[in-house]
Formats: structure tokens, sequence, C-alpha cells
């Protein structure tokens, strides 16, 4: 097996290319929020309901770029505690973040947003 440092050459690769894919994630649909003149991080002030660009493929690319990047860091770190770590932090970003945004984004928008639900994921 190949090790650099003694730490297999695959988990590098593997935890390097989550960690990247998560952060270009994350960073793509900040991208498009802004390109779209909306706000980021401000239910009160959203403008426009954002379906294009990474919201094609999910509707919380910021928070699934998130999670994929902590999952690399745990892979990197070979640390099942962190693993578990992030996956409690979906679930409950889930649960108390998410829920309430797309409550909000429903009374917003109306059927423009629940065509949308309908069509896309929330995670994958």
């Amino acid at each position: 097996m190949h090790m650099l440092n003694g730490v297999p050459l695959l988990r590098i690769a593997a935890s390097s290319l989550m960690i990247g894919a998560g952060l270009f994630l994350a960073v793509w649909a900040i991208v498009a929020l802004k390109s779209h003149h909306t706000a980021l991080g401000s239910m009160k002030n959203t403008s426009r309901l954002v379906t294009s660009g990474p919201f094609r493929l999910t509707r919380n690319p910021i928070y699934l770029g998130y999670m994929i990047a902590a999952l690399g860091v745990a892979l990197a770190a070979n640390n099942l505690w962190t693993a578990g770590l992030a996956v409690c932090a979906a679930v409950a970003t889930h649960l108390w973040v998410i829920k309430r945004e797309e409550q909000f984004l429903q009374a917003r928008f109306g059927y423009e947003f629940e065509r949308y639900r309908r069509r896309t994921r929330p995670w994958l």
C-alpha cells in the first residue's frame, strides 16, 4: 500500500476530493445567490427563489457542501467520532434550520416553491 507519512494515499486523495468538492459546492451556491441579488443568511431579505446552478441539484447546496467537507475532514483524520458529529449536525440543520427556511419560502413564493420542492431533493 502506498503511504505518505504513514497515511494511505487513497485516504488522502479521497478526503482531499471530498473537502474540495464540498467547499466548491458551497461557494458555487453562494455565488449563485449573489448573482441573483438575493439574500444570503437572511430569510427576510430573500427576494428571489434561486433554482439554477447548484440549486438544480439540491435545495440545500451550502449545507450539503459543508456536510461533504466535514466528512472529508473526518476521513482525513480517520476519526469516526468526527463523522458522527457531522451527521448529527446535518440532522440538526435539517430539523431546525431547513424546515424553518422551507416554511418561509413556501409562504413567500407559494406555488413556485412547491413546484421546485417537488422536483428537487433537499440533500441529494
